[in-house]
């Protein structure tokens, strides 16, 4: 599953998951952008964002997931990642 919460304006945020995995994010501020990745199972991360202008990945211009700016990719069985910005 998956849980974003935001609390102003101009957020992104793209979470892809493959299997049975959890993602929390949660934007404080103003042009957050925050891009997951999980494939596999029992994969957890979670990204806090607060202030302006930070960026995990590029949820607006990468749906694909194609480039290198993936913010937390995933792959396998029971990985966990945490960004606190």
């Amino acid at each position: 599953g998956a849980l974003a919460t935001g609390r102003s304006d101009r957020n992104d945020i793209e979470v892809t998951q493959n299997g049975d995995s959890y993602s929390r994010i949660e934007q404080n501020g103003t042009f957050q952008e925050a891009e997951v990745s999980q494939t596999g199972d029992g994969n957890e991360s979670f990204v806090y964002q607060g202030g302006n202008s930070n960026n995990v990945g590029n949820a607006a211009n990468d749906p694909d997931m194609s480039s290198t700016n993936t913010g937390v990719s995933q792959v396998g069985d029971d990985n966990y990642s945490i960004v606190d910005q």
